[in-house]
């Protein structure tokens, strides 16, 4: 499949207003906010747009469940089951501590220090996304941390 190169549009009339010429494609965009003011779901709300597209969205989740997050989107209408079934959505719930030290063990690895090898396994062998949404920033950085006490889970 050939790599898009139109500009990403939010599929958020408001939003696509004020950034008329959408979002270039292979940018990385922090959506910033306290809790509970709405940045999953704009996320969400950004990802069922692409996949009306039929553009392929990987959504990697590392706090909330993919059950409660399957949901929320049903709760507004939004068509995830139909969209995963066609290929369009992955909905992937990660744990940040795991990814940190699958980190930590490949730069291990990398200065020869580790004796075992170990792989990525972030992105799923199957599944090419067009758009990747991370959710969220915080449980990464505070499992990079080592403040285990402050993770959500």
């Amino acid at each position: 499949m050939p790599v898009k190169s139109d500009p990403f549009k939010t599929g958020i009339d408001g939003l696509d207003k004020l950034i008329p010429t959408g979002i270039p494609r292979g940018s990385s965009i922090l959506v910033e906010g306290g809790p509970g003011c709405g940045k999953t779901l704009l996320c969400l709300q950004m990802a069922m747009s692409a996949c009306r597209r039929s553009e392929k969205v990987l959504f990697m989740s590392f706090e909330e469940p993919e059950t409660k997050l399957r949901e929320h989107m049903r709760e507004f209408g939004w068509d995830v089951d139909e969209f995963e079934k066609s290929g369009l959505f992955r909905l992937k719930r990660f744990n940040a501590l795991d990814i940190a030290r699958s980190v930590e063990a490949l730069l291990s690895g990398a200065k020869k220090e580790l004796l075992i090898d170990v792989h990525p396994m972030l992105f799923p062998k199957d599944f090419k996304p067009d758009v990747v949404f991370i959710d969220s920033l915080t449980s990464i950085s505070t499992a990079f941390s080592g403040e285990e006490s402050q993770l959500p889970f």
